[in-house]
């Protein structure tokens, strides 16, 4: 039994290094770049509509419509906040951020 529960304890540490999360957001030169992997884009933050926050993903959408996506995240409700609050300071509130916590 505590053998067992060694054995899943162990494999369940691995896991966790296996999966990292790799999406990255920055705001530079009044532009928001963000990275999925080896993919980077970059808009202008004068073109984003709203920001939704999702569990496993953040969600960026322009005033055109078209949709951004930024994946790999694996967020918590702590995350959210941190996320919320970064975006808010360097955009001045001007972006509305939506959090939807499912999975969370």
């Amino acid at each position: 039994m505590w053998s067992l529960l060694f054995v899943t304890g162990i494999l369940l540490f691995i896991l966790g290094f296996l999966f990292v999360p790799s999406g990255i957001i920055e705001i530079k030169n009044n532009e928001l770049s963000f990275k999925n992997g080896a993919r980077k884009q970059t808009i202008g933050i004068e073109k984003l509509n709203n920001i939704y926050l999702k569990s496993s993903h953040i969600i960026l959408t322009e005033k055109n419509e078209k949709k951004h996506y930024v994946y790999y995240m694996n967020l918590n409700q702590s995350d959210y906040q941190k996320i919320s609050d970064f975006l808010n300071k360097k955009l001045n509130n001007k972006i509305e951020i939506k959090t939807y916590s499912n999975n969370v």
